[in-house]
């Protein structure tokens, strides 16, 4: 049987810098822009993510949503966006395949201007 690790959740800030970027995931012909919005700890890396679609309540927007509060989790436990990068799909030339790949690969774009 393994043991399983513990790792403590790393607490943000009660107040935090934000900002929100536009990233476009491309299905099938299909145009979907996403509100991809992070929160960063005191020392500039993200620590929390969120993704927004112009239709509310869809089960792409909850799909983002669901998607998001995990990959924040992970970043609150000092997790890296190359790690989380690594489960992805992407195509011959580096793109994103999935909606969560794109918010990832915004999110990766994001830290690396902050």
């Amino acid at each position: 049987m393994s043991a399983l690790v513990h790792m403590g959740r790393e607490r943000l800030p009660d107040r935090r810098p934000s900002t929100t970027v536009l990233a476009v995931w491309e299905d099938r012909g299909v145009r979907h822009e996403i509100d991809v919005s992070a929160g960063f700890f005191s020392d500039g890396r993200i620590g929390e993510a969120f993704a927004r679609t112009r239709k509310p309540n869809s089960t792409l927007d909850t799909m983002l949503d669901e998607g998001c509060q995990l990959i924040s989790r992970l970043l609150q436990r000092r997790c890296l966006f190359s790690e989380i990068a690594k489960g992805m799909a992407f195509d011959d030339a580096g793109r994103p395949e999935t909606p969560l790949g794109v918010v990832v690969a915004a999110l990766i774009e994001v830290e690396k201007t902050a």
